[in-house]
């Protein structure tokens, strides 16, 4: 059971906290892979930015903790590693054109809502087969 620092209402505090870190590490490693990533095909060059941004979006609200509610979760560790990924931005050359912060922040709550709900119902889904199976076999939760 969470304890009551680390949980608020239906999101895991922590597991925010975890996921958003997580997030900002994928940008990192994506940022630091660009130089290899731009002596390739410039289509795979000039979508970099998003690709790197979404994935590490998605691996931030992938972790959801105890949280009861997981459009928020997710949105919540979305919006934390796009909060983490603005010094970055700011001093880095990947990407201070306006638009593109512009289409980030409002991608990472997107991305993390989605990828946050997503991993609730395949753990809901998991969890009732794992159910029904025990259920069958006469085993009692």
């Amino acid at each position: 059971m969470p304890s009551r620092l680390a949980s608020v209402g239906a999101i895991d505090i922590a597991a925010i906290a975890r996921g958003s870190f997580r997030g900002f590490l994928a940008l990192v490693v994506g940022t630091v892979l660009f130089p290899l990533v731009a002596g390739t095909a410039t289509p795979v060059v000039s979508g970099w930015f998003a690709f790197v941004c979404v994935a590490g979006f998605a691996l931030a609200a992938s972790h959801q903790g105890h949280a009861r509610r997981a459009v928020w979760q997710g949105a919540a560790a979305g919006t934390g590693t796009f909060a983490l990924m603005l010094p970055q931005l700011y001093f880095g050359s990947a990407a201070r054109e306006p638009v593109d912060l512009l289409l980030a922040a409002g991608t990472a709550p997107v991305v993390g809502a989605v990828t946050g709900t997503v991993v609730m119902l395949r753990r809901r889904s998991r969890t009732s087969i794992e159910y029904a199976g025990e259920h069958r076999a006469g085993k009692k939760r």
